[in-house]
């Protein structure tokens, strides 16, 4: 199976980061993590559930109705033509980017010419596909950005719409998937701002409905969804969406969040990998929704067994974020009860395997601090009822793991059996 470095055409740092910094908690799952999202970029989708039991992978669930996968290439892929001569317009093309004033409608041409028909097109060429991600220097991704950030350019709008258009082309074409992937890719790192020395600038809302449209386009590849959910998510950490936009992303991550089964065609590992990043965007939106759907759909994500360990984890990491003042007692108890499921299971992981693992403290550790975000709304019902048992779990289980992880196993599996009644 072959690694998200080579898929993306990215280099070794590069996934790396990208692996442990949204997904992964530790760098030693790095090969498994290569593993699952090869599975989602390459398409390369079926196959069955993994047990209890085994290393922690991705899980999945989708919308009620969830969209089919993107079907398979039915012929070879396709290169856009690559006018080279316009390479040696490269300093007519400068010359507009660095001018203050806008572009005129001569110079507009000029500009989407060079972009549309060489620099972009060069993206999909087979012979490039290394040359893609933010690695090397001289990145193909790495120079668009480039491009785009001329101090007070007069060019940089009109650079921007042309950029998003090509863009979203190869996003959606027949082309190589490392061409495919990086487009996506570029399209959330477009600003409408530009970072300048200690300003951060500001990404562009115009990108946001783009990227939740591939989310959930039917035909996309899920190696396009993985890109567009990692531009979905460097926009809700910046906090400039409007409260329209901020919505939306909402209801298109619940819909994955919700979705139990993978869409035809896609593994249970690559459909996992799609709800983790989805529970994560929820998480930094830090909102339980209107009606408390996101705690409870959080929390049914947390307790679903059939759900691979890696998007279980990600959803109590989210509920550890998300501030619940306003949702009810009920929503609350939906969400206390799936912490405790989890705390359940990951503690059977430990039992079954004989030993006690190294991650199972961080584990502990988001589970306790999601328990306590709950406390305040639990009311007078199951939640307290539940929060009564999974805290002093929690309590215990932190405590033996702190002093000794090789005497903990006899205390994991005691404070297992105080949760059992909960799950029956």
């Amino acid at each position: 199976m072959l690694c998200l470095r080579r898929i993306a055409g990215g280099t070794k740092d590069e996934m790396d980061k990208l692996i442990d910094r949204n997904m992964l908690s530790r760098p030693p799952r790095l090969m498994l993590a290569c593993g699952v999202v090869a599975a989602v970029l390459l398409g390369a989708l079926g196959g069955g559930s993994r047990p209890l039991g085994a290393a922690e992978q991705p899980t999945g669930e989708q919308p009620a109705a969830p969209p089919a996968a993107a079907p398979a290439a039915t012929g070879p892929v396709e290169e856009m033509a690559v006018d080279a001569a316009l390479a040696r317009r490269i300093n007519e093309v400068r010359e507009i980017r660095q001018r203050a004033t806008p572009p005129d409608d001569a110079q507009r041409r000029l500009l989407e010419e060079y972009y549309s028909k060489y620099a972009l097109a060069r993206w999909t060429l087979k012979e490039n596909e290394g040359k893609l991600s933010d690695g090397t220097a001289r990145s193909f991704r790495r120079e668009l950005r480039n491009d785009l950030t001329y101090p007070r350019s007069g060019a940089h709008d009109a650079l921007n719409e042309i950029a998003l258009n090509v863009l979203q082309g190869i996003a959606k074409g027949n082309y190589h998937p490392a061409a495919r992937y990086n487009a996506m890719m570029a399209i959330g790192e477009l600003n409408e701002i530009e970072p300048q020395g200690s300003d951060p600038g500001k990404p562009w809302n115009k990108t946001v409905p783009v990227m939740l449209a591939a989310v959930a386009d039917p035909q996309q590849a899920d190696y396009v969804r993985v890109a567009a959910l990692l531009g979905v998510l460097r926009h809700v950490r910046a906090k400039g969406l409007t409260d329209e936009l901020r919505q939306n992303v909402t209801d298109a991550c619940l819909r994955l969040v919700n979705a139990t089964q993978p869409p035809a065609g896609r593994t249970p590992d690559g459909h996992a990998w799609l709800k983790a990043q989805a529970a994560d965007i929820l998480g930094e939106l830090g909102r339980p929704g209107p009606k408390g759907e996101v705690l409870v759909g959080l929390g049914k994500m947390a307790g679903d067994r059939s759900t691979l360990l890696l998007a279980r984890r990600a959803a109590v990491r989210a509920l550890a974020k998300i501030d619940p003042a306003g949702a009810s007692p009920e929503n609350a108890a939906t969400a206390a009860l799936g912490i405790a499921a989890f705390v359940h299971d990951i503690c059977q992981m430990e039992e079954d395997a004989g030993l006690v693992g190294r991650r199972i403290k961080e584990r502990i550790a988001i589970a306790d601090e999601a328990a306590k975000r709950l406390q305040p709304v639990v009311g007078e019902g199951k939640g307290r009822e539940y929060l009564a048992v999974v805290q002093p779990v929690l309590k215990d289980l932190v405590a033996a793991l702190s002093s000794s992880e090789s005497t903990a196993l006899p205390v994991i599996r005691q404070q297992r059996e105080k949760l059992q009644p909960l799950l029956n």
